[in-house]
């Protein structure tokens, strides 16, 4: 829209865009609600948590996630980038911590990655249009006490790839938040690689404390970034204890994506060297 459009005028294409965005997400998720819970499902085994059901849903959810980017990208609301990311797309399992700028950004993993658990903030869960897609993918909630740590272990010890954000809400514009160690924990009680995943949102858009309609003219330019891992192993082997070998692993997963996002502060001004969606 031109920059000469009055301030009423750019105020309702703000609001129409947003409403275009929130509509085919909530229309998708909702459609999706009768497949997921189809009757070839309701079967005892099929509905445990951490069952055959819950990585159908995830791949179904999946597939979905990259239409919805293909529907708001053409609607030229949003533009995904991938940088140096081959390894999210392979078999897990892999263990990803992220930063979390946007209300978006699970969505753009979930396109990203065949199957991913999630650690899901029960506000987010009691959502009236999410909490069917929660509970059909079988994800952890935050609140599960000390469960959420043995429940994610074992999901990572079968083979299976989880997605976390160390904030537990999202980022404070333009940084990140303290980081809880739930997944320095999970990586500590498995042994296993961490795969830092940094997320930036160009311009600013969707985060803590937004209005859900106040997106920017111009599209929203979200590039994903995968870093070096983190061996959780090598902490772990060091003879500290294990609430200072949690502390350790969350500060250096932290000061990783922290640098990331300083590092990546020019991605849309340098389109080659990437992978785009």
């Amino acid at each position: 829209m031109s920059q000469r459009t009055t301030p009423p005028l750019r105020a309702l294409w703000r609001i129409a865009r947003a409403t275009f965005a929130a509509a085919v997400f909530g229309a998708l998720a909702l459609g999706l609600l009768p497949l997921l819970f189809g009757s070839r499902w309701l079967g005892s085994g099929a509905r445990r948590r951490g069952g055959a059901a819950d990585l159908e849903a995830q791949r179904i959810l999946h597939r979905a996630a990259q239409l919805y980017l293909r529907i708001v990208t053409a609607a030229g609301i949003v533009r995904v980038r991938f940088v140096d990311i081959d390894p999210l797309q392979r078999n897990g399992p892999h263990l990803v911590v992220a930063n979390h700028p946007s209300l978006i950004d699970f969505v753009v993993l979930c396109s990203l990655m065949p199957q991913a658990d999630c650690i899901v903030n029960p506000v987010r869960a009691r959502n009236a249009v999410l909490r069917g897609l929660v509970r059909a993918a079988g994800y952890v909630r935050s609140d599960a006490g000390p469960e959420l740590v043995r429940e994610c272990s074992e999901r990572l010890r079968s083979g299976r790839s989880l997605v976390v954000f160390p904030e537990g809400t999202r980022s404070p514009v333009g940084g990140l938040g303290p980081f809880q160690r739930g997944a320095a924990r999970i990586a500590l009680s498995v042994g296993c690689d961490v795969l830092p995943v940094v997320i930036r949102c160009d311009p600013p858009a969707l985060w803590k404390r937004w209005k859900w309609y106040d997106l920017p003219d111009d599209p929203i330019h979200v590039t994903v970034r995968l870093r070096e891992p983190i061996s959780a192993q090598s902490i772990r082997g060091s003879g500290v204890s294990s609430p200072l070998a949690a502390r350790r692993l969350s500060a250096e997963l932290r000061e990783s994506i922290s640098k990331g996002l300083e590092e990546g502060a020019g991605d849309w001004a340098r389109p080659k060297h990437s992978n785009k969606s």
